[in-house]
């Protein structure tokens, strides 16, 4: 039994794609999709309005209570673009521009409570970040599941450091009509780590499947914390050094 599995295996591994026995060196460009998990965010005691990362957009006849308060987002979508190169086998790096949106799905405060449970109120909100990041990376082409062929699934590690600018938007609503609505922005550098794998389609072309965990180097003033970031990303990569 064990024979005929053992040739049904290896069938399946002959008919399957794998890149030369050197992966295309040179530039490469590619994309992504996915999810990204933002985290819960504090606001510190007291804020300071006429600090100008936030403005207070419309007439305010609603008090905006954002002292003491707590901000949970769902997860969002997000989607990448890379242009990067790659010097071997084992070693390339990219420049990534990054963009991703969150709703926020809860909030609570000392005055108003918690979203959804604020008597005459309703509150939303939302979470805007894009970015640029420059990131290398290490592939490891020896290790693979079929020995002695050149790898296909290729597992690898990478960080890299960033610069990006973060918006929020936050309104509170009352049965009336009245709302008001606030808006915040900060630019924070960050660093990123990455674990994932590629399947190499062919020497020039390869599919992309990875974990990214990102934060913010310094603690955010408003926040009082590290601004973070847990994200999932799928996407294709072309070489193309031969067009």
């Amino acid at each position: 039994m064990w024979r005929q599995v053992s040739a049904v295996l290896g069938a399946l591994a002959l008919s399957s794609p794998s890149f030369a026995s050197e992966p295309a060196t040179g530039f490469y460009t590619g994309f992504d999709i996915g999810v990204q998990y933002t985290s819960v965010m504090f606001s510190k005691a007291s804020l300071d309005f006429s600090d100008t990362s936030w403005q207070i957009f419309t007439p305010a006849p609603i008090p905006v209570p954002l002292d003491n308060s707590v901000f949970h987002f769902s997860p969002g979508p997000l989607a990448d673009l890379y242009l990067g190169y790659r010097f071997n086998s084992y070693v390339r790096t990219d420049m990534q521009i990054a963009y991703a949106v969150n709703s926020i799905s809860d909030f609570e405060n000392p005055v108003f409570g918690t979203l959804g449970t604020m008597p005459g109120y309703g509150y939303s909100g939302r979470h805007l970040h894009v970015a640029a990041f420059v990131n290398g990376y290490y592939d490891f082409p020896a290790v693979y599941l079929n020995t002695g062929r050149d790898p296909t699934w290729v597992p690898y590690l990478g960080a890299g450091v960033g610069y990006g600018r973060y918006r929020n938007w936050y309104t509170l609503a009352d049965d009336e009509g009245l709302q008001s609505t606030v808006k915040f922005r900060k630019n924070l550098t960050g660093v990123q780590g990455i674990a994932g794998f590629s399947y190499y389609w062919d020497s020039y072309t390869n599919l992309i499947l990875d974990y990214r965990y990102l934060t913010s180097i310094n603690k955010t003033v408003d926040f009082g914390k590290r601004y973070s970031e847990n994200s999932f990303h799928f996407g294709i990569l072309f070489n193309i050094s031969t067009l």
